[in-house]
């Protein structure tokens, strides 16, 4: 394919393109768009692509007293290298069941959370795809104090004291309440 678009040989030198576009679309394939340095000739790109086929994670999110709880989300993320990347998203329905689909085999980072209760993290091994546990991943998650507003500062650090304690101690958060508020970008 020509830089224009066009089928056949190249009519532009290499030179005036430095960097590409690749799409890829259709099928079971989740469609994607990746820009990249034009390859040497001979040489390839590679391009991560991901399909609608994989496992798929059922869980049922419910309150402390069973009630089910609708319109909760789970996130899912990958272990791609050293950090994590997005993997899915969804909701529960009315009876709090939600199907995550797609996934990829092996460990993921899951998040349940909902307005009003504490999010709730799940990295061991319920967690790890193929699963072997029977029925769907039992969450509960637990009423919790809103925080509204956004911390600008919480006043100078005492001396041995940093901005974080300052934050964790007038709020009554712990440091992992903090940083997950601050994965939401809340603080």
């Amino acid at each position: 394919m020509r830089a224009d678009g066009t089928l056949g040989p190249d009519r532009w030198p290499r030179a005036a393109r430095e960097r590409m576009v690749v799409s890829v679309f259709g099928g079971e394939i989740v469609a994607a768009d990746a820009e990249c340095a034009t390859p040497d000739p001979g040489g390839g790109v590679f391009v991560e692509l991901a399909t609608r086929r994989g496992h798929a994670l059922e869980a049922s999110v419910r309150a402390p007293d069973a009630a089910p709880l609708a319109e909760a989300f789970v996130h899912a993320y990958r272990q791609v290298g050293d950090s994590w990347t997005f993997a899915a998203r969804a909701s529960t329905d009315a009876a709090g069941r939600v199907t995550l689909r797609g996934l990829p085999e092996g460990a993921l980072w899951l998040e349940f959370g909902k307005p009003g209760f504490a999010t709730l993290e799940v990295t061991d091994h319920r967690a790890v795809l193929p699963r072997r546990e029977e029925g769907p991943l039992a969450i509960v998650l637990h009423p919790s104090g809103v925080i509204a507003g956004r911390v600008t500062s919480a006043g100078p650090a005492r001396a041995g004291e940093h901005n974080e304690e300052i934050y964790c101690g007038r709020l009554g958060l712990t440091r992992d309440d903090l940083a997950a508020l601050a994965r939401r970008g809340v603080v």
